[in-house]
């Protein structure tokens, strides 16, 4: 044997299971990477929840605070809980859920005077 020359190596021939499994595995990798990049520029379809008041009626001693929920986002929220504050006094509600692109109304009950704050506290995804 000579320096510096090698034998000619036999060609390796990859079987047909073989060459269906690898292209099934870019096949997987590529729709893969194809949803993340979609989820990611649509932001994941995530809830944007917002409350603010429509109106506050005074009933007897106590006001009676009718809270808008809004959901700008794209998936629904459910088990959003809403709570709105006057004077250090608080009223929470739940509601079911709230769809993505709709709203809800409900009222809430407070004795204390003073400005009302409304907020949205929680949700989950359904």
């Amino acid at each position: 044997m000579r320096f510096g020359v090698s034998k000619p190596r036999k060609k390796r021939r990859i079987s047909r299971t073989q060459a269906c499994l690898a292209a099934l595995g870019a096949i997987v990798i590529c729709i893969g990477a194809t949803i993340l990049a979609i989820e990611s520029a649509n932001g994941g379809d995530q809830a944007s929840l917002s409350a603010k008041t429509l109106r506050i009626d005074h009933v007897g001693g106590a006001r009676e605070v009718t809270i808008e929920v809004e959901n700008d986002g794209g998936r629904t929220a459910s088990e959003v809980s809403v709570s709105a504050q006057a004077s250090g006094e608080e009223a929470a509600v739940v509601i079911d859920y709230v769809p993505a692109g709709g709203g809800r109304e409900v009222v809430v009950r407070l004795e204390a005077a003073g400005p009302v704050e409304v907020r949205v506290d929680s949700w989950i995804y359904p």
